[in-house]
């Protein structure tokens, strides 16, 4: 997760040691991932390879981690070889330009023979530009009023196909929950290698999230200068094995969603940061949030330290007492 505009980047967390005196620290580059790996080796071992098998609809996997209680794991499951390439094909960074060039020539082209006047749309600068002219301005008025909610829900739409969203102040992100949703069904084998579904939630949860965790933390590349997200689909993170804050956590909501899909799960998404919230019964000491009439117990996927269900940075805390947004995921 990325905003150029704030300037802030995914908090990645570091753990030092264990028990009450644990250490937290925030945020490590992108370009310091194999250090901070390093620096965490006591808190969050983590070994990996991906091998690639010879059947042509195969991608093999093979992960090995350490889960918060220090027991060694190891998952190996296949996932679909087109399904995974497609997601690596996906580019980490909406093109926008295009978007409002598509936009730009659907309005006109809708427009073309419109009785009550003519309307232009151009793309440029950023934005798309309409002109109308009629008989008379407020004719003029009515005219670049249906042309205005033509080209929002001509972006929308475009938006929406290609896995991305407006936010309301009008910067683009990705449409984590249609993520979620759209790879739940393929991280079936990945469920099943982390043992999952199984009887308990929670239990499953508190796999799933050690998995997630020790993924190496890694932005995208993309361009700095446009108000767009940079982001990484679930299989991609798998199968690149990285990905940032809001990258694990939709890998994580992914996950959930395949083994429990009746479970309440939604997005928090802060400045800069984002973490999941589970409809888990709270235990003692877990984090909590409260939200739509409902207490969700958070849990925070983007590693290297693995920490359980119900634990998030001291920082991550404080941050929830300000602007949060929660996008729930829609039960399967």
């Amino acid at each position: 997760m990325s905003h150029r505009a704030r300037g802030t980047v995914c908090l990645a967390l570091l753990l030092a040691g264990a028990g009450p005196g644990l250490a937290w620290a925030r945020p490590v580059p992108a370009d310091a991932t194999a250090g901070a790996q390093g620096t965490t080796a006591a808190a969050a071992p983590r070994d990996s390879d991906a091998a690639r098998a010879p059947a042509a609809e195969d991608w093999p996997v093979h992960h090995r981690w350490r889960d918060a209680g220090g027991e060694r794991r190891t998952a190996r499951f296949v996932l679909d070889r087109a399904a995974v390439e497609a997601a690596l094909a996906t580019p980490a960074q909406l093109d926008l330009a295009a978007v409002q060039r598509h936009t730009a020539a659907a309005v006109s082209a809708a427009f073309a023979d419109h009785p009550g006047g003519q309307v232009v749309a151009t793309a440029a600068g950023g934005t798309v530009h309409i002109r109308a002219e009629a008989v008379s301005p407020a004719a003029a008025a009515a005219l670049l009023a249906e042309a205005r909610a033509l080209e929002a829900a001509t972006t929308a739409a475009t938006l929406a196909a290609a896995g991305w969203r407006l936010r309301p102040g009008g910067s683009v992100a990705p449409d984590h929950i249609h993520h979620v949703v759209a790879a739940a069904p393929q991280l079936a084998p990945a469920v099943a290698a982390l043992g999952g579904p199984g009887r308990r939630p929670r239990a499953f949860a508190e796999r799933a999230l050690g998995y997630v965790q020790t993924r190496s933390y890694d932005t995208p590349a993309g361009d700095a200068g446009i108000d767009v997200d940079r982001y990484r689909p679930p299989l991609a993170v798998i199968a690149e094995d990285r990905g940032d804050c809001d990258a694990k956590s939709t890998l994580m909501l992914g996950l959930m969603r395949s083994a429990w899909p009746d479970l309440p799960l939604a997005l928090v998404e802060l400045d800069g940061h984002a973490l999941v919230a589970l409809g888990l019964p709270p235990r003692p000491g877990d984090a909590t949030l409260q939200a739509g009439g409902r207490t969700w117990v958070l849990a925070e996927p983007v590693g290297p330290a693995v920490v359980p269900v119900g634990r998030i940075a001291p920082e991550t805390a404080q941050q929830l007492t300000g602007a949060v947004s929660l996008s729930s995921v829609p039960p399967g």
